[in-house]
C-alpha cells in the first residue's frame, strides 16, 4: 500500500516537468517572431526539469518493483494456505458428496480455482486500489487547477459506467461457461487416465480422445467469446477517453485564452484527461 501511494504520487507528478518547460517557452517566445536566447536561469531550469523526469522515473521504478514483489509473495502465501484448506475440507466431506462429483472437477477446485483467487489478490485487488487512489488524486489536482476543466474531463464518466454495466453481464455469463467447460475437461482427463488399463484393453482411445476434443472445442469457442467481449469493451472505453480528452483540449484552449489557467496547467489537464480513463477502465473490468 505504501509503495502504491508513492507510485500514484509519481504518476501525478509526471506532467509537471513538461508544464514547467511549456510555461517558460511561452514566456520566452512571447513577442518574438522566431527563436529566443537561453539564459543561465533557463539552463538551470532545464537541468532541474531533466532531473525531475529522471527522479520520477527512478522512484516509480523502485516502488513498483517493491510493490509487485510484495504482492506476489502475499499471493503465493494465500494460494498455499487456501490450497491446503480446500484440500482438507474436501477430504472431510462425505462419501455421498464424492460419489456425486467428478474427481477432475474437484481437482480443478484445488488447482485452477485456488490459483485464480491468488491472481485476484495480486492483480485485481491491487490494481483496483491503485486505480482508485490515482483517480482520486487526479480529481483533486484537476479541481485545484480548474474546476471547469475538471467537470469537462469527468463529464463522460456516465458513458463509461453504462458501457461497464453492459460488458459486466456478458463477461460474467461467458466466464462461468468457460470455467464449467474447464471443469468438464479436467473430469474427462482424470477419468480416462484412472481407467487407462480398461481404455487400452478395449481400444477406446479414439473414443476418449473424441470426447475430450469436443469439450476442448467448446472451451476454445468460449475463450474466443471472452476475448471478443473484453476487446470490444476496451475499445469503447478508448473512444470515450478520446472524447473526454478532446473536450478538455478544446475547452482548455478557451480557458487559457481567457486567462483562467496557464499553458502549463493546460498540459497537466490534457495529460490527466488522457490517463483518467485507464484507472476507470481497470476499476470497471
Amino acid at each position: 500500500m505504501f509503495s502504491t501511494v508513492l507510485v500514484t504520487l509519481a504518476a501525478l507528478a509526471g506532467p509537471v516537468p513538461l508544464a514547467l518547460v511549456v510555461d517558460r517557452l511561452v514566456e520566452k517566445s512571447s513577442g518574438a517572431s522566431r527563436g529566443f536566447e537561453l539564459t543561465d536561469s533557463d539552463l538551470w531550469l532545464l537541468a532541474a526539469v531533466a532531473g525531475m523526469v529522471l527522479g520520477i522515473a527512478l522512484i516509480e521504478g523502485i516502488v513498483t518493483y517493491v510493490s509487485d514483489v510484495s504482492l506476489m509473495r502475499a499471493s503465493e502465501r494465500i494460494v498455499h494456505e487456501l490450497r491446503l484448506a480446500t484440500h482438507m475440507h474436501l477430504q472431510r466431506l462425505s462419501l455421498l458428496f464424492h460419489a456425486r462429483r467428478h474427481t477432475g472437477d474437484l481437482v480443478t477446485r484445488v488447482t485452477g480455482d485456488v490459483n485464480a483467487v491468488g491472481s485476484l489478490f495480486a492483480e485485481s485487488l491491487a490494481t483496483v486500489f491503485s486505480a482508485v487512489l490515482l483517480l482520486t488524486g487526479m480529481v483533486v489536482v484537476s479541481v485545484i487547477i480548474d474546476p471547469v476543466l475538471a467537470l469537462v474531463a469527468f463529464a463522460v464518466t456516465p458513458l463509461l459506467g453504462l458501457a461497464s454495466f453492459q460488458a459486466r453481464r456478458k463477461l460474467k455469463a461467458a466466464s462461468r461457461y468457460a470455467r464449467a467447460r474447464e471443469g468438464e475437461i479436467a473430469s474427462l482427463t482424470a477419468e480416462s487416465f484412472a481407467a487407462i488399463r480398461e481404455v487400452k484393453a478395449f481400444g477406446s482411445e479414439p473414443y476418449e480422445h473424441g470426447r475430450l476434443r469436443s469439450k476442448s472445442e467448446e472451451r476454445l469457442h468460449a475463450g474466443y467469446g471472452l476475448a471478443q467481449i473484453q476487446s470490444r469493451f476496451a475499445r469503447v472505453v478508448d473512444v470515450i477517453g478520446a472524447l473526454g480528452t478532446a473536450a478538455v483540449l478544446v475547452v482548455g484552449v478557451f480557458r487559457v485564452a481567457s486567462g483562467a489557467i496557464g499553458p502549463g496547467e493546460l498540459v497537466v489537464m490534457v495529460s490527466y484527461a488522457g490517463k483518467v480513463y485507464k484507472p476507470l477502465r481497470l476499476i470497471a473490468r
